[in-house]
């Protein structure tokens, strides 16, 4: 048989058109159905909506009473149900809320708890709409929390594996702190160094190698060497070690000599080493030698040579995220020879060579040894938990699997990884300490490249809330977000750059001295070392856990907490809270400096755990700050170069200091700005908030980039004939190799004939040369902020006009002058360089063959021994006298003409090629961009830093609300009688001399949308009163009208929960203001409302116990009366009972003696309380419905609850008994005038009539009749009816058209044999009815239950689609359609439903037999 299928796969349902119209996946008209979702073969299919039952309870799944479910998921591909749950109906957050994440299997029936805990921070305010299953993964959001995830395989193994925000967050971690260089020295414990090595030199720089002659059979101070053997120097007094490779494997041993004496040949030494034979023979001797140096390494030496490299790392998570990065080191370098020129010459020590960098590097103009010398790094990574909170199996906190190893080139955008670290191989880590883990990188290449996409991730695209959530193209998705938090508009801080800091962790240990505080919290001690941190933790043995330093006097240490100790002479150590006032970059990068002559705009970002950042934040400081002498500016800082009196040998380069006068941000969020507040982790905690500010890292922004050092072989100060003429204002240079490209001439606009061209470079002195001998012939130039410009470039010859110069001698001033090289002429703002100390006259006669020159035009003073040159002046000819006027005598008869000009050299004048330095300016940059630095660190330590330093206000102590309840009469102070305190960053209390006030400034409720109550014209709280001792209270204040702030009424609990908002300035030991925002939060406590009587004043009434009633008919059980539980007279300014039944509601269950739910059970009827009547009161009626007829002992629970949680259970019994009359219900069925009547035996055996009133439709009746006689059966003289005046019935043209204007010959939809067909109407029936009547509303229409319907190819009882009610009717209507007509099926389309219509017809309605029969039995 042939077999049509329709799958509907849009779901949708479409009535505006023709059935025959539809377009394929829609459908017309269906209840009760559902399309299915799957994913397989069924998806499209119209399935039954199956009903209620219950298959969970939630009191036996979780032990927990009032859960409420919040959001619920069907998933169809593993048959499971997940639903949320929770207690809270507040919107703060509330540590002891019980929430759940449950999970019922439709299949085996199995119900499972997958996540609970307080941390959830579900509520009932927030409905949770997105929820959706991604693979194994079960993703939602709230709009209340950041969305997140859990796995479910994991969850359902345990329902504790998920205890933290961390783990559950779709957003993961953020690894906020950047790699250290530097850690505690394995050669020299208690010291630190940088952990950048060079392993691979076998000495420092100076040192050397040489193999000894043979072998050593004896321990000699005498040692033989074989000097072709010999690499480097061997220095007097260097030491000596060799490699032992008689070991395995080979070590580094320090013989402990050093090196007394050379001769030729041999080495003495200052004590005897060796013997040194058999596999020591010829062994080689290293002299100076690196004590880091590596026999064993076996990573590339050579790799890392010509690069500037950063490292970072990122977390892999256990689901396959990954962290986003964290920050890059500075760049790992450090210069061969640690950045110095070296100088050796030849002595008569056979082994030493001649090294002379500085020569080098101005001939080649590059210094050759500033490569990497760096080939072992030692990583330390930073841990968000100590090692011993790792598993065996490397499970940890944050689910953290692997650590990526991560390496960035400083010519490179791509990003790589060197190495994945196991967190099992972290857990056995014992090199670092138990918060690092130390990864020891052998200049290995990476093995892969991150794609793209990675290096732009500064943060996990995660809102930070979300209302919609989706799952499209297996991407979750999410909508109607907030993507970040609101940062605060400025921060107070101030810069200063100064030399490096001492390397300073800031940790004191002291020794106790004796017991004399014990038991208080005074500690005598004396210090050992370090400075004592206020604010400090402190640990020791006896120690009470979480001590802080309150203060130190120099021999007594005041604490935060008792203190028990159990001995004296003992030591303790003091730690500051974080690394924040910590100095490790003179240690961790020795060779790093801040560039000088630089400006440098310094920004912070904050971010919260997860990697949500915020824009740079920079300073709102306007004046400076002087603190030791230093001067702090605002954000913005010029960085000058040194000026002179600076040990430019011994000094350690500059560094940026950030001095914060202020917190980064309130403890709490703060909802008036919308900013998060401080990362407060720990769900037990009532100011609990997991989104707040994490974490801090420093931003520069220094756009003056790229520039070049000018290495010169010296520069000629003023003229090179005449060394006064401009002297201070121009000074020559020569240019070659690169140092032309450096220094470029301005080629754009010159002539085919030009010589001569401009330049208008501008150049920094840094280095300059002076008449010194080698190695001092030079020293560092203090330019200030004044450079130099070049403004001529050109051949030496075209420069001083040579060519056409007869007289014109080459100067030896200028290197390589031989070759006519390019010379620089500079105009500077000072003298620049030497002058020239060559002489020059010319000759006053002619001379022929004499060694007696006549001179005049003397400059200078020729001396003996100078070299005389000039036009026609023998070579090499040599000053032998000069008379000082006159008369000069050289060594060689010369032959001259008049007014030859001469020149006069000393025969070792070069001071000139000494090396000199300019710095080009730099090129600006375009890119108007912070960059990122390795300073980071947590915002709540640095707070705490911040506030110890200052006496400032942290917290208060003492804010207690839990009295502050709806009961208590107004005002009422919000904390109680003792009000609450100032405390400081450690938790001690503030004393009142050192606050300068308190002052509340806002008070706003805890509302989606807040609304202030303090700064209005009618507040609701008092501002902060003190009570003389140090403590401070806030009051209510009594409403100016009546209204109910203090009571759960009407309003519910939407505006009964309040944030604070206070300024507290205090003042510290030097009389400084210091302000601070705090904020606390209070919500008015829910009163149980109570049952009482009913009279005035209602009196407490207990619950009832055991109540007897009969089966038979309706019965009256009990009357209960309720109250508020708020005290009246705090809410109201007149009446007496104004609000006392304000926003009350009751609610009834019944369960059978073996627990069962019944059905039908006791009903409950509420009568409201009438507000424009305050002495209404509000009731609750119970009562036996005469369907509920079965005796037996039921155990009824009735619920009184206000527009808060509070509730008032009252549980008694109900004992239903057999009595001798039965009452049952009738219905008149639906008819048309006439009345309907019902015949039978009334409770005292007589005969009676029932009659209903004579036009009504689906009226009812109490029927009491005497138990034993025959049942009444059904009433007689009706027909069936209908539905209410504006449901509308479809038109056959597909219009629509009220029920109660239709008309006879109106054509309206019709159905034969599943096909629309035309339908007339043959008659229009209207029913009087004017009183209730039982009726389903469904699809926009009302109709009377028993109406037939047309569903699933069979007629039932509109009662069976929907819920049956009873209200209020003034008419039915119903329509007959096509009368007498044989092949219709007389029906029509009202509300989407094919509905019988038979109207009042009485042989159709014997045909069509669509109703039981004992609702036609009257039908004649």
């Amino acid at each position: 048989m042939g077999e049509v299928k329709n799958a509907f796969i849009k779901s949708k349902m479409n009535k505006d058109l023709d059935a025959r119209l539809l377009p394929s996946g829609e459908y017309r008209n269906a209840i009760n159905t559902q399309v299915s979702k799957s994913e397989g073969a069924g998806v499209g299919s119209l399935e039954n909506a199956l009903g209620n039952g219950l298959v969970v309870n939630f009191f036996t799944l979780t032990g927990i009473n009032g859960l409420t479910s919040i959001g619920s998921l069907a998933n169809e591909l593993n048959d499971t149900m997940y639903v949320f749950l929770t207690n809270n109906t507040a919107a703060a957050y509330d540590k002891d809320a019980k929430n759940f994440i449950i999970a019922y299997n439709t299949l085996t029936n199995a119900s499972s708890i997958l996540v609970q805990g307080a941390f959830l921070n579900f509520s009932t305010l927030n409905k949770i709409y997105g929820i959706n299953v991604l693979e194994n993964l079960l993703f939602w959001t709230d709009n209340r929390n950041q969305p997140r995830k859990i796995n479910l395989s994991r969850a359902l193994e345990s329902s504790t594996y998920y205890s933290i925000e961390d783990q559950i967050s779709v957003a993961k971690y953020n690894p906020y702190q950047s790699i250290e260089l530097y850690r505690e020295s394995d050669l020299a414990p208690g010291n630190y160094e940088t952990t950048l090595y060079d392993v691979v030199s076998k000495f420092y720089p100076g040192g050397g190698t040489g193999n000894i002659t043979n072998e050593l059979t004896v321990a000699s101070t005498t040692i033989p060497l074989l000097s072709s053997t010999v690499s480097g120097d061997i220095p007097i007094g260097a030491t000596i070690a060799y490699v032992d490779v008689s070991q395995n494997p080979p070590v580094l041993v320090n013989t402990g000599a050093t090196v007394a004496s050379l001769q030729t040949n041999q080495v003495t030494t200052s004590i005897a080493i060796g013997p040194f034979t058999g596999q020591l023979a010829d062994l080689e001797l290293i002299f100076k030698y690196n004590k880091y140096f590596d026999p064993t390494y076996n990573g590339d030496p050579n790799f890392l040579e010509d690069k500037f490299v950063r490292f970072a790392y990122r977390f892999q998570f256990e689901d396959g995220e990954y962290s986003i990065f964290s920050p890059f080191t500075q760049t790992a370098f450090t210069p061969k020879q640690d950045g110095y020129f070296l100088y050796s010459q030849p002595t008569p020590n056979p082994f030493n060579i001649d090294v002379d960098d500085e020569s080098a590097a101005y001939r080649s103009t590059i210094v050759e040894f500033m490569e990497n010398k760096v080939n072992k790094t030692l990583l330390v990574i930073p841990l968000p938990f100590t090692k011993g909170e790792i598993t065996s199996t490397g499970t940890n906190p944050l689910r953290i699997i692997s650590i990526d190893i991560l390496y960035k080139e400083s010519d490179a955008l791509a990003v790589k990884v060197i190495d994945t670290i196991d967190m099992t191989t972290v857990k056995a880590d014992t090199v670092g300490d138990s918060n690092s883990y130390i990864y020891n990188y052998q200049s290995k290449k990476p093995f892969k490249t991150l794609p793209a996409d990675e290096l732009i991730r500064v943060y996990d695209k995660v809102p930070v809330k979300a209302f919609g959530q989706e799952i499209i193209s297996n991407r979750v998705v999410y909508s109607n977000f907030q993507d970040k938090h609101t940062p605060p508009v400025s921060l107070d801080y101030n810069l200063l750059i100064s030399e490096k800091s001492p390397f300073n962790l800031n940790v004191s240990t002291l020794n106790v001295t004796n017991l004399g505080g014990n038991g208080t919290t005074t500690i005598n001690a004396t210090i050992i070392a370090g400075t004592v941190v206020v604010g400090g933790v402190l640990t020791g043995a006896s120690i009470a856990a979480g001590s802080k330093i309150v203060s130190w006097s120099g021999s007594a240490l005041e604490t935060n907490k008792i203190q028990t100790l159990s001995a004296s002479n003992y030591t303790l150590t003091v730690k500051p809270v974080g690394d924040e006032i910590n100095t490790t970059s003179i240690t961790e990068y020795p060779n790093h400096s801040l560039k000088q002559n630089r400006n440098y705009q310094v920004g912070v970002v904050l971010s919260d755990k997860f990697g949500r950042s915020s824009s740079v934040i920079l300073s709102n400081s306007l004046t400076s700050i002087n603190i030791g002498g230093l001067q702090y500016v605002g954000s913005t800082i010029y960085s000058p170069y040194r000026a002179s009196g600076t040990d430019s040998y011994n000094w350690a380069g500059d560094s940026l200091k950030v001095l914060f006068n202020s917190v980064l941000s309130g403890q709490t969020a703060n909802t008036n700005t919308n900013e998060p507040g401080v990362y407060e982790g720990d769900p037990a905690n009532s100011l609990y908030n997991p989104l707040g500010w994490y974490s801090y890292k420093i931003v520069v922004k220094q756009t003056e980039q790229e520039y070049y050092n000018v290495y010169l072989p010296g520069v000629l100060a003023a003229y090179p004939r005449d060394n006064t003429l401009e002297l201070g204002k121009t000074s020559f240079a020569v240019l070659l190799n690169d140092n032309i490209n450096k220094v470029p001439r301005d080629l754009s606009e010159v002539g085919p004939q030009q010589k001569q061209f401009r330049s208008s470079v501008q150049l920094f002195g840094r280095v300059e040369n002076n008449s010194s001998a080698i190695p001092t012939a030079n020293s560092q130039y203090f330019p200030g902020r004044f450079s130099s410009t070049v403004s001529t470039i050109a051949t030496n010859n075209d420069l001083f006009n040579a060519d056409d110069d007869l007289q014109y001698i080459a100067t030896t001033d200028f290197y390589e002058i031989e070759s006519n090289p390019l010379i620089s002429k500079i105009s500077t703002q000072k003298k620049f360089g030497v002058v020239t100390t060559a002489s020059n006259a010319s000759t006053s006669t002619s001379t022929t063959n004499a060694t007696t020159i006549l001179i005049d035009n003397v400059q200078g003073t020729p001396l003996p021994g100078d070299i005389v040159r000039g036009v026609g002046v023998a070579e090499n000819t040599q000053v032998v006298s000069y008379n000082g006027t006159t008369d000069l005598v050289v060594d060689k008869q010369q032959s001259l003409s008049d007014n030859t000009f001469l020149t006069f050299t000393a025969q070792n004048a070069s001071s000139e090629y000494s090396l000199a330095v300019f710095e080009t300016t730099p090129v600006e940059s375009n890119l108007d961009i912070f960059w990122e630095s390795s300073s980071s660190g947590s915002v709540s330590e640095l707070n705490t830093l911040i506030l110890n330093e200052s006496n400032g206000a942290a917290s208060f102590g003492g804010w207690s609300t839990g009295t502050f309840t709806e009961a208590v009469s107004n005002p009422q102070s919000i904390t109680g009688s003792a009000g609450f305190t100032i405390l400081d960053a450690v938790g001690a209390t503030i004393p009142p001399a050192s606050i300068s006030s308190v002052t509340l400034t806002s008070v706003k409720t805890l509302e989606s949308t807040p609304v202030e109550v303090f700064a209005v014209a009618a507040p609701r709280f008092s501002n902060a009163i003190s009570q003389g001792d140090g403590s401070y209270k806030v009051n209510t204040v009594a409403p100016s009208s009546n209204n109910f702030d203090w009571v759960y009424g009407i309003n519910g609990i939407q505006n009964k929960s309040f944030i604070f908002y206070f300024t507290v300035v205090t003042l510290d030991s030097a009389g400084a203001e210091f302000s601070a925002q705090l904020i606390e939060y209070a919500a008015l406590g829910n009163v149980d409302p109570a049952y009482v009587t009913n009279a005035n004043p209602p009196a407490p009434k207990s619950c009832p116990g055991t109540i007897n009633k009969g089966t038979t008919g309706d019965v009256l059980v009990y009357t209960f009366y309720g109250v508020n539980g708020a005290n009246i007279s705090q809410n109201t300014p007149t009446g007496s009972y104004l609000g006392i039944y304000e926003g009350l509601s009751f609610s009834i269950s019944t369960v059978d003696s073996s627990g069962s739910a019944v059905s039908p059970a006791f009903i409950q009827t509420t009568t409201n309380w009438n507000a424009s009547d305050p002495n209404t009161p509000f009731s609750c009626v119970v009562s036996k419905p005469a369907a509920f007829n079965t005796p037996g002992t039921y155990t009824v629970t009735l619920v009184l609850s206000d527009a808060g949680p509070a509730t008032s259970i009252c549980t008694f019994d109900v004992i239903l008994t057999e009595d001798g009359c039965i009452t049952v219900t009738k219905y008149s069925s639906n008819f048309n005038g006439g009345g309907a009547t019902l015949n039978y035996t009334d409770c005292s055996g007589n005969p009676a009539v029932a009659t209903w009133c004579s036009q009504c439709c689906g009226d009812s009746k109490e029927i009491s009749y005497l138990n034993g006689t025959t049942p009444p059966g059904s009433p007689t003289g009706g027909f069936q009816c209908c539905f209410v005046e504006g449901d509308e019935v479809e038109m056959y043209d597909g219009n629509f058209k009220s029920i109660n204007l239709i008309e006879v010959g109106d054509e309206v939809k019709s159905f034969k044999d599943s096909l629309i067909v035309k339908g007339v109407v043959t008659k229009a029936l209207k029913h009087i009815v004017n009183s209730d009547a039982k009726v389903v509303k469904i699809n926009g229409i009302t109709g009377e239950q028993n109406h037939p319907v047309f569903i699933n190819n069979e007629w039932v009882s509109l009662a069976s689609q929907g819920k049956v009610s009873e209200e209020y009717v003034k008419n039915f209507y119903n329509l007959e359609i096509d009368g007498d007509k044989k092949d219709s099926e007389h029906n029509y389309v009202i509300g989407g439903l094919i509905a019988s219509g038979l109207g009042d017809n009485v042989e159709l309605n014997k045909l069509h037999q669509r109703q039981p029969l004992e609702l036609t039995a009257h039908l004649k």
